[in-house]
């Protein structure tokens, strides 16, 4: 029987990454069946993308007066996400908060990660903030910082993405979540 947090372990990687997990990086000295599970059921973040874009943002629609002015905001696993968003289905968010997103093409089984997301590039300016703290870290990688701050400086150069990355400055993988919030919707802002 799975325990509460493996299910949401399988959950998260199978919503919100559209890759699969690198069983032999990512899940590293992880219980084997466990990972197994992990990276096998990993790398659906499509069938969630349909499920937002033709079920949840219509019902927002109906049963809330809003503008088209929505943001997508999404930390570790679905910061991941919210890059896929921008990059795959730009059509229901104009603005994008990836807060410490897992960008580093090490952790999954397709290494051509980014080829594989540029398929509908934006056509309208999305405005997107990227963020890390400077005290996040990855004992399978030597400069994880620096792997998701190419990733993501690598997107701020694509057509109609006007982007800001930041390091914020004594924060963690959990603590920098907060901060990143203020600072994105104040770069929104300007």
């Amino acid at each position: 029987k799975k325990t509460r947090l493996e299910r949401n372990e399988i959950y998260r990687a199978r919503d919100f990454l559209p890759w699969q997990l690198d069983r032999n990086i990512f899940i590293k000295g992880t219980d084997e069946d466990f990972a197994n599970r992990i990276a096998n059921n990993s790398g659906q973040a499509e069938k969630f993308a349909q499920f937002i874009n033709s079920q949840v943002v219509p019902l927002i629609d109906e049963k809330f007066r809003g503008s088209q002015e929505r943001t997508l905001i999404g930390h570790s696993f679905g910061g991941v996400f919210t890059t896929f968003m921008l990059l795959c289905h730009p059509e229901n968010f104009a603005k994008y908060l990836a807060i410490a997103p897992v960008l580093a093409s090490e952790y999954y089984a397709q290494k051509e990660m980014f080829d594989a997301l540029t398929k509908k590039l934006p056509t309208a300016e999305k405005l997107v903030y990227f963020s890390i703290g400077s005290e996040e870290k990855d004992d399978r990688m030597s400069d994880y910082i620096g792997a998701v701050k190419n990733a993501c400086l690598e997107i701020g150069k694509l057509p109609n993405i006007l982007s800001k990355f930041e390091i914020i400055e004594g924060e963690n993988h959990a603590s920098v979540v907060t901060p990143s919030i203020w600072r994105g919707l104040k770069f929104f802002n300007n």
